[in-house]
């Protein structure tokens, strides 16, 4: 089994992991009229404000693309690191997500249906990524050095990467990270035009966020002197070909496979289901996934109980970043105690159709 000992966050809520979720605990959010030149305002809302979660003043401001993704990233490196320190690890892996732009692969989202993902041009942008955010860290090099695109589920496929090459000993320890901003103009654009961004007008969408999100994954015995490390128990992932902007309604199919394969890897699946996190985000159609998943798992797993954490009430809709904040939400929860369950089991859905489930913690007997 492999546990995750150290995390990074950087988050509209704090500079640090510690003020970013402590202040989520607090149910506290720090959403604002967005102060930058919002086209997805003047151009789709008639000059409707719109409201987004962003960092505070001076991270990444006045920048964007990858540049913007390259300071958020640096200083969540840096919480990271601050915390735990990995000079001395061995031979290190870093596995980081980006953005693959399903929703706005094109001018003004047009394309969005297609599933091109990602674009040449953001490919083009970000071919160093991983150099250039390592080049000025203390972690020193990475024998791998992994860069994926992706969306909610981002962070899970980063997962299997990295758990493979833990498991072929290629590595000895894995930084796993995602990066996104929803508040960029071309992403307000994109989720306007496809009727995704709460507005007056629109009280069913979500309100955009930024984020940069990390976690160091180890074997288990090489966590001994962690006290605080924190098991992955499972982790499963699964594709729905009714992705989110089919004219056709989500099933859930997709999810509910994902979650089902996840739970089946415990011992105790009941003690999984006590607290749930999930990806849902304001949006109606990923409400209607989460609805019908619940549904088609309800005959074999009992629900009646479960608390559900949603990350974006606190941080917004963050992209493929959204998965890693779940991880981390989690992970401190059971640091600190203060989790209603033993396993928390968070469920992760992007919009290209990819889904997965990935269960964190022990259960009682374990």
């Amino acid at each position: 089994m492999n546990v995750i000992t150290g995390i990074g966050l950087v988050s509209a809520l704090g500079l640090d992991s510690s003020s970013s979720l402590a202040a989520a605990r607090a149910g506290l959010s720090r959403a604002a009229v967005l102060r930058t030149v919002n086209p997805a305002s003047e151009d789709f809302l008639q000059g409707s404000p719109v409201v987004g979660h962003t960092l505070p003043s001076g991270i990444g401001e006045g920048f964007v693309g990858a540049a913007k993704a390259l300071i958020m990233g640096r200083a969540a490196m840096e919480d990271l690191l601050s915390r735990h320190d990995l000079s001395d690890a061995g031979r290190v892996g870093v596995y980081i997500v980006l953005s693959n732009y399903f929703l706005n692969d094109g001018p003004d989202g047009a394309t969005y249906r297609s599933g091109d993902l990602p674009s040449v041009k953001w490919k083009a942008s970000t071919h160093d990524f991983l150099g250039r955010l390592l080049a000025t860290g203390s972690l020193g090099s990475a024998v791998v050095q992994r860069l994926l695109y992706g969306g909610h589920a981002g962070v899970a496929e980063a997962l299997v990467h990295a758990e493979r090459d833990l498991a072929r000993g290629v590595v000895d320890v894995c930084v796993i990270g995602a990066i996104d901003s929803c508040v960029e103009p071309m992403s307000l654009r994109a989720a306007a035009g496809a009727g995704m961004l709460k507005t007056d007008s629109i009280p069913t969408g979500y309100i955009p966020g930024e984020a940069a999100a990390f976690f160091v994954l180890v074997p288990a015995d090489r966590a001994t002197g962690s006290p605080a490390a924190v098991p992955l128990a499972a982790l499963a992932t699964a594709h729905d070909p009714h992705h989110m902007h089919l004219e056709q309604p989500p099933t859930g199919a997709g999810l509910a496979r994902a979650v089902e394969d996840c739970l089946q890897q415990l011992p105790a699946a009941n003690d999984a289901i006590r607290l749930l996190v999930s990806d849902c985000n304001g949006d109606e159609r990923r409400a209607l996934e989460w609805g019908y998943c619940l549904v088609r798992l309800r005959p074999r797993y009992d629900f009646g109980q479960a608390q559900t954490w949603l990350p974006a009430m606190s941080f917004g809709e963050t992209g493929c970043a959204a998965g890693a904040i779940a991880v981390c939400m989690s992970v401190r929860a059971l640091q600190r105690g203060y989790a209603a369950s033993p396993v928390l089991t968070i469920t992760l859905s992007s919009d290209d159709g990819t889904k997965a489930a990935l269960c964190v913690g022990a259960h009682k007997g374990h």
